[in-house]
């Protein structure tokens, strides 16, 4: 071989093994950042789970609180129901009990003879 072709071999050989050396810099430097999104993707995906799971914790304990507050509406209008008819059962007890009491005042009255010295009065 002639020297220019060797001197023109060596020059494409420096050329190559820079060329070589910058891309092993190159693959390693992007491994490192392929490694790092990994990273980065791992965790988010983890966040995105425990998300996931607090939502549906917390979609459970609405639906509780729902049934709890509709349970409390039922029993809550059951006593008002209840409340309205011994309220009206004891205005009717009343009613009976003021009714005898004045049937009872009147036949002592007539016993005593009472409507009849008021009667003379007027």
């Amino acid at each position: 071989m002639t020297q220019r072709t060797r001197g023109e071999l060596e020059a494409q050989l420096n050329t190559l093994s820079a060329e070589l050396s910058t891309l092993k810099i190159s693959d390693t430097q992007q491994k490192q950042r392929i490694e790092q999104l990994e990273k980065k993707r791992t965790a988010h995906e983890r966040r995105g789970r425990d998300k996931a799971e607090e939502l549906k914790g917390k979609g459970r304990l609405v639906e509780e609180v729902h049934d709890e507050m509709v349970a409390l509406n039922l029993q809550l209008n059951m006593a008002e129901q209840e409340k309205e008819k011994l309220r009206k059962e004891n205005d009717e007890l009343t009613r009976r009990w003021m009714k005898k009491m004045e049937e009872e005042a009147k036949k002592m009255n007539e016993r005593s003879g009472w409507e009849d010295q008021s009667r003379r009065r007027k």
